[in-house]
């Protein structure tokens, strides 16, 4: 599938983009690099129904909130991999625009076939592919604030065989005065092969690695020379597709995505002794999904997926308080399964297009849930006019920090996972040859445990 003109978040199979229901928005990295916008960050701050809020300079924390919902309610996908950590937190700091192909941001819950974390929406980061003759590049800019980024990718293929391969690195010293350099290297790459007509073969990878220094203490004022925050994060995919005749193919998925990371807030110097005048913490989180699927086509213009899908997320955390009494230490180590069986239904005829799906998850930890969308559209070319809907139910699970106690902390094995139930309505209205166009959706978003 090439990816011009398609969609392949919100439903199991890529459709054009002028036949999915729900709102989307799609940005090309092409087009962000010729305006000179450098992270994923400052693109999705310019989505309408999508707010974007930073924490303080280059570097710090920064979370997206899809119509008012929490900044753990989107799903974070990069090649499809999940990047959210348990209970769907995800820090957008360390995504740079240099290797990214396209961003798609799709509005409204898609957990009947993400699963947890998509109650109100979903943004998948897809990397550039290799094809043609190879060719690569190399990239430099500097600015203020000491800030020097440079990349490089490589990248090229055939019919049979395409890779790609990139390189960014970036570095500031911040926006105060000091401590406040921002340090990010990000590596990714992909093989795809194609051995015969009927089969698809796909690795890619992502490896970030990122320090944050900020020297404002809890009431905002500018005094910690030596407080950081760190993280490595890598992620993997390998998939593999077999068409079985002209109306079949089945598909498998394995995907690991691995967080390490904390923070150190050590003493300042040899005068810094009362109280509790440091903290040091680092976790270890790691997801592991295999997914089994069987795509059907039982007419023309529609496709049918089920499949299904095993999870395991575990993490390990050491965190040290350092005060005069002495040091403090806990270490915890969590873990749990989910086992999702979902199913889904896509079509087409004339200017209509609808999608139907529904999906059960059966967690360890907080037992069987079941969540559903759909959506309708309908087309009119002479008038360049489209109408949508869609309706569905999303989830999201505890965080291990809610459900298990830990350090000065006291969880509840018992929480339920937060739910949404949403509906949209839009028009989308195009203007003659132009690439203008014009909408209007009106949705109804209901958050609820």
């Amino acid at each position: 599938i090439e990816l011009e003109g398609f969609i392949v978040t919100g439903t199991p199979a890529p459709r054009a983009e002028g036949s999915v229901a729900s709102h989307v928005t799609v940005l090309t990295g092409e087009e962000l690099r010729l305006r000179g916008v450098p992270r994923v960050v400052e693109a999705l701050s310019e989505i309408p129904g999508l707010v974007v809020a930073q924490g303080g300079s280059y570097g710090s924390v920064s979370s997206t909130f899809f119509r008012g919902a929490e900044g753990d309610h989107v799903k974070v996908l990069v090649d499809g991999v999940t990047m959210n950590q348990a209970g769907g937190a995800y820090d957008f700091s360390g995504l740079p625009i240099s290797d990214v192909e396209r961003i798609e941001v799709v509005r409204g819950p898609a957990s009947a076939l993400y699963g947890s974390d998509a109650m109100a929406g979903v943004i998948h980061i897809i990397t550039r592919r290799g094809r043609g003759p190879m060719r690569g590049s190399l990239s430099t800019s500097g600015g203020s604030h000491g800030s020097l980024n440079w990349g490089g990718n490589l990248r090229g293929g055939t019919d049979r065989l395409s890779y790609s391969l990139s390189v960014a690195r970036e570095t500031t010293d911040g926006i105060l005065e000091f401590n406040n350099r921002f340090e990010n290297t990000v590596v990714t790459g992909s093989l795809l092969a194609n051995p015969d007509p009927n089969t698809r073969l796909s690795l890619s990878g992502r490896y970030g690695d990122r320090t944050f220094h900020f020297p404002t203490d809890g009431s905002g004022n500018v005094v910690d020379k030596n407080a950081f925050t760190f993280g490595e994060e890598l992620s993997l995919s390998a998939e593999g597709g077999r068409a079985v005749g002209e109306r079949m193919e089945v598909v498998a998925t394995l995907k690991v995505y691995r967080w390490d990371g904390g923070s150190d807030d050590r003493a300042d110097g040899p005068a810094d002794t009362l109280g509790y005048y440091g903290y040091v913490s680092d976790d270890s989180f790691q997801r592991t999904t295999g997914d089994m699927r069987l795509n059907l086509t039982p007419w023309s213009g529609s496709v049918f997926s089920a499949g299904v899908e095993v999870e395991e997320e575990k993490q390990d955390s050491r965190s040290e308080s350092l005060g005069q009494w002495g040091p403090s230490i806990d270490e915890d180590s969590y873990r749990r399964q989910n086992l999702g069986y979902y199913a889904h239904l896509v079509s087409e005829t004339g200017g209509w297009s609808g999608n139907i799906g529904l999906r059960f998850d059966d967690n360890e930890q907080y037992g069987g849930f079941v969540t559903y969308q759909a959506g309708l559209s309908y087309s009119i070319p002479a008038f360049g006019t489209r109408f949508r809907g869609t309706l569905g139910r999303g989830l999201k699970e505890p965080t291990f920090l809610e459900t298990y106690s830990s350090g000065f902390s006291v969880g509840n094995p018992d929480l339920k996972p937060e739910r949404s139930q949403v509906w949209d309505l839009g028009v989308e209205q195009s203007f003659g040859g132009s690439d203008a166009t014009a909408s209007v959706t009106w949705f109804h978003q209901s958050l609820r445990d």
